[in-house]
Order: C-alpha cells, then structure tokens, then sequence
C-alpha cells in the first residue's frame, strides 16, 4: 500500500506526521517490506519505545499511515438519525400501504407534508 495511495483512497488515512503521540490507540498501516505483505494493526505512541502494538511491544518497522478508530466505532450522529428516520418512513409506508395498497410515493410524501403541517398548526394554537 503506497501512503500516498492510502490517504487518497480514504481521507481517513494520514500521513503520521499527524498522529497522535499522547498513547491514543490508532489504526497503523504499512506498505508491503522484506516480504511482508501490507497490513494494518492496532497501535499506540509510547515515548520511550517509539510505535508499539496495544501490549507495548515496539514494532520493528515504522508505519506508513494511520486512522483514527473513532469513525470505525461509531456512526455519525447524523447518520445515525438519518437512518432512523429511514427505518420509521419504511415502517409508516408499510402500514400505510396495508390499509391503502394503491398509495403512490408522491401521494404518501404528500399525506405526511399534510400531517406535520397539521401538527404545526395544532402546536400552535395551544
């Protein structure tokens, strides 16, 4: 894996000039050297020792890029809501086309605009 390759694939992927060197866990990523082939590893700075697995043993060659794992564990909190809000439409189209099999989707956005509308102008009269 070429570094540069690597980082223009996925903007994930950094050059390790900008890596943390504060003990944060990180991915690791090296081209392939001396029959190795190119592989990715969990690992962590530590001062005295340099780049080191997650146990503290140093590796023996320099990594060519890192990622932080925050995007690997978690889902943006806006993706996270945009799929919810997926999952409900699918739910409410569903039930939607159970009582109502012949509702076209122009017709079933039009319902629910209707409906928010609605709600808005109840809200505010309260």
């Amino acid at each position: 894996m070429n570094a540069t390759y690597a980082i223009a694939l996925d903007n994930r992927w950094q050059r390790m000039e900008t890596a943390p060197r504060d003990g944060t866990r990180i991915l690791l990523a090296w081209e392939p050297y001396s029959g190795v082939s190119d592989h990715v590893e969990l690992g962590k700075w530590k001062s005295k020792d340099g780049w080191c697995n997650t146990y503290g043993k140093p590796f023996s060659n320099e990594p060519d890029v890192w990622a932080s794992l925050a995007p690997f564990l978690h889902p943006a909190p806006e993706q996270e809501r945009a799929e919810q809000l997926v999952r409900e439409a699918r739910e409410v189209l569903l039930r939607v086309q159970t009582y109502a099999p012949d509702i076209g989707v122009d017709e079933f956005l039009d319902a629910i605009h209707n409906a928010r509308l609605l709600i808005a102008k109840i809200d505010g009269a309260e």
